[in-house]
Order: structure tokens, then C-alpha cells, then sequence
């Protein structure tokens, strides 16, 4: 399909996970789903993430990561024209029983680019999270290795 999310494999490629689907392929979609997963318990194991006096910053990351996954979960929902859980919680949703697949493609790339900026607010230099509001903090290699990883889940899907 033209326009349409594609996975990758060696030299060829094939539509994502059905002829009329642009989302990538439910097992792509799962190994994304798992490293998410894998960020967030790395999150919530941080020791400045245990209570009392939880850490924003973590706190912070770890909604920001919690709505992203959330996002994911309800793409098959967006796409098959089915109402969501939460709403308010996907930004740009608005309800449509008629398949939209530019504003699939919409939702997976805000799943991607959200996936993104976690992998920068753990990995970059201390000064770029006092620019966004947030108080510095050690976040550990285990965390910057599953924001690695959760961007590297990204990988085999073409487009975005």
C-alpha cells in the first residue's frame, strides 16, 4: 500500500500487517510494546524512584513512558473505527467509526517520536532536562540502556 508504515526484512518489503492495516505488524508492535515494558520496570527499580520522595524527574519520565505505551495499546482500536478507554490520553484522538489511515500513521509516529524523546531525556547532558523544566539526575547506565533498546525496537519499520 502506498503512503503506508512497511516493514522491513533483507531487500524486500511487504505491507505491514494485513493489505488493509498501515500500523506495522502485530509481532513488530509487540517487541515495541516489551521494550517500553523493559524501560519502564528499569524506571520504577531506580532507587530514587521508590517512595518516600520519589524523584520528579523519574516520576516525570515514567508517566511520559506510561502514555506512550497506553497510545500503542489502543492503535488497533484507532484503526478498526472502535472507541478507547481514555481519550484525553492520546493526543490529536478524536473518535471515528471510519478508518483514518493517516491518522494511524499519526499515532504511530507519536508513539515513535515520544520513544525518542525518552531515549534524549535520559541519555543527553543534564542541562537539555533543566531546559524542559525537569531536575537533573543519574538515571544509570540500565536506564539509558533500555531507552537505547526501546528505540532500537523501532528498527524494520520504514517509514514514519
Amino acid at each position: 500500500m502506498p503512503g503506508a508504515i512497511q516493514e522491513t526484512s533483507g531487500n524486500s518489503t511487504s505491507s505491514a500487517s494485513s493489505s488493509t492495516s498501515v500500523l506495522p505488524s502485530p509481532e513488530i508492535r509487540a517487541g515495541i510494546n516489551t521494550a517500553i515494558e523493559n524501560f519502564i520496570q528499569a524506571v520504577l527499580a531506580h532507587p530514587e524512584m521508590q517512595q518516600p520522595g520519589r524523584h520528579p524527574t523519574l516520576w516525570h519520565v515514567w508517566d511520559f513512558t506510561m502514555r506512550t505505551k497506553y497510545i500503542l495499546s489502543e492503535l488497533d482500536n484507532i484503526e478498526a473505527g472502535r472507541a478507547v478507554q481514555y481519550p484525553q490520553q492520546i493526543p490529536d484522538y478524536e473518535f471515528s467509526a471510519t478508518p483514518a489511515p493517516e491518522k494511524i500513521r499519526e499515532h504511530m509516529e507519536d508513539v515513535f517520536t515520544r520513544s525518542l524523546t525518552i531515549k534524549f531525556m535520559v541519555t543527553d547532558p543534564p542541562a537539555r532536562l533543566m531546559m524542559m523544566g525537569l531536575l537533573p539526575i543519574d538515571f544509570g547506565d540500565n536506564i539509558k540502556g533500555k531507552a537505547e533498546a526501546m528505540v532500537d525496537s523501532f528498527d524494520g519499520i520504514e517509514e514514519y
